[in-house]
């Protein structure tokens, strides 16, 4: 018996129904419902905070693209006005010059200075002599003219 009071103090009755069982399901369904009542409107409210974080985003984008093309064009610009400035005070042609910082610029340069003047001092070392072909295949120094003379004398002397 004393299970009996204890179980009226909380309240509970039996359900003995259809009826009962489906009025007690009904309210609590419809105070879960009630938790979640504004869901489709807190969703439509998050998908418009993305959309918007979207267009920002890209918008953020579009402004560091533009940055990154201003900075690579003044890169270029600032490696071109260095090539023609040391171009110009080498006298080597801009168009040979490479490096994208004047110490390497400058190194280029001066390679371009030195393989020049290496040339240069390789045509002054040229033999000065008569050139031959190569054809004929003797080693002596003689031109065309001495060796025909050298052939009538030995006509002439019988040889």
């Amino acid at each position: 018996m004393e299970n009996e009071g204890q179980q009226g103090d909380q309240g509970f009755t039996p359900i003995t129904s259809q009826e009962q069982l489906d009025n007690i399901l009904g309210a609590r369904l419809d105070r879960e419902r009630a938790k979640f009542a504004d869901y489709d409107e807190i969703k439509t409210k998050a998908s418009r905070f993305e959309e918007l974080e979207q267009e920002s985003k890209s918008e953020l984008q579009k402004a560091l693209e533009r940055a990154e093309a201003a900075e690579k064009r003044i890169g270029e610009a600032t490696r071109t006005a260095l090539h023609a400035r040391i171009a110009a005070e080498t006298g080597v042609p801009v168009e040979v010059i490479h490096g994208d910082d004047e110490e390497s610029a400058r190194a280029s340069a001066q390679k371009v200075l030195e393989w020049s003047e290496s040339k240069v001092t390789q045509k002054k070392k040229l033999p000065t002599g008569p050139l031959k072909s190569g054809a004929s295949g003797s080693g002596d120094q003689t031109t065309g003219k001495e060796r025909a003379a050298a052939a009538l004398r030995q006509l002439r002397n019988g040889a």
